[in-house]
């Protein structure tokens, strides 16, 4: 997460499109990563 972070914070300091882009891909991550929580919990439960 700590990687991730700084990668992130890399990219929004040195592109024009920092704001836009920066948040759109924090989003897509954070999205990502509890939709893949949640399908995990759902097959836990199921099985």
């Amino acid at each position: 997460m700590f990687v991730w972070r700084k990668t992130m914070n890399a990219i929004g300091n040195n592109s024009k499109l920092n704001n836009g882009f920066y948040y759109f891909i924090q989003a897509y991550f954070y999205v990502s990563l509890f939709a893949f929580y949640f399908s995990k919990n759902n097959n836990g439960r199921t099985e």
